[in-house]
């Protein structure tokens, strides 16, 4: 079979569907068992859901795993806790606060219809619908923060909200998490609210903790992979876990196609191949689009 055909055999074809279950590229892992690394970033935001009073601010660049870290921290504390609720709501371009906080209600309630009006939210009234909400205790993540059009009405809003949820002891964190260099590029109010608010930068991932994500995928699929395959992929990947995956999935497939458990550096080498004629191909689409 050519290294670029479709697997022969029905066994084949679920090893290659279980590569694409395991290595992710496109999409946050949401596996406790697939996570690696993060341990300090990990432990500091259990610590803020830990105590009341405290919420966290979770930034860095793109594609550094922040996502994954919040679904896995659900993950953990859905486990642990028996009166417990959570809601992940992604921003968009059009959220301004009052909507912002109409989506996490609607999530929250598992409702379609809210009984109040939009123009009646704001900092005290989404303390007090909280805390008659919820029983037990409550994260809420606020995903995407970059894409919100932030203006000095949003940040101030926001960190009032902070600040009366702390203030109040609400037994609710609030978890904000966005692409940025510092959290002034997401809540430029911070510094009212410092001492409710924790500050977690997410940095590029160790060479040892991008191995570890190749190691558990491979454990999960039965698979070895070549000591210099594996310092191929994580220098490629130079930090960004995203692209472990990437890269991962695409040599394990072709592995998967030979009927091989083993991945070497011919695998790789076709996988780079694969994904080069890939993003060509999407820039020849885009631009015969641009042309029509």
């Amino acid at each position: 079979m050519a290294s670029s055909g479709i697997p022969e055999s029905p066994d084949m074809m679920v090893r290659f569907m279980r590569s694409g279950e395991i290595f992710t590229p496109s999409a946050p892992i949401n596996n406790q068992a697939l996570f690696a690394g993060r341990v300090n970033q990990l432990n500091r935001i259990i610590g803020a859901v830990s105590q009341r009073g405290q919420h966290a601010i979770l930034f860095g660049e793109r594609g550094v795993g922040k996502t994954s870290l919040a679904n896995v921290l659900l993950k953990i504390l859905r486990g642990s806790q028996e009166q417990f609720k959570s809601v992940i709501v992604n921003c968009d371009s059009e959220d301004r606060f009052e909507q912002l906080w109409c989506k996490i209600f609607l999530e929250l309630e598992n409702t379609q219809n809210l009984d109040f009006e939009q123009h009646q939210v704001n900092p005290e009234f989404i303390r007090l619908r909280l805390q008659r909400q919820i029983v037990g205790s409550a994260i809420i993540i606020v995903d995407e923060m970059d894409r919100l059009k932030t203006d000095a009405y949003f940040t101030a809003f926001m960190a009032d909200t902070i600040k009366t949820l702390s203030d109040h002891s609400a037994n609710v964190t609030l978890i904000l998490v966005g692409v940025a260099n510092s959290v002034e590029e997401l809540i430029a109010e911070h510094l009212s609210i410092e001492r409710a608010l924790i500050q977690i930068q997410m940095p590029r991932m160790s060479p040892d903790e991008l191995t570890e994500i190749l190691r558990k995928g491979l454990d999960l699929l039965s698979m070895t992979m070549d000591r210099e395959v594996i310092q191929s992929i994580v220098f490629l990947a130079q930090g960004l876990p995203n692209y472990v995956h990437l890269l991962a999935l695409y040599a394990s497939q072709s592995a998967i196609r030979t009927n091989s458990s083993s991945i070497n550096v011919n695998h790789l080498t076709q996988a780079i191949t694969v994904r080069s004629l890939i993003l060509e191909e999407k820039k020849e689409l885009s631009l015969t689009r641009l042309e029509i």
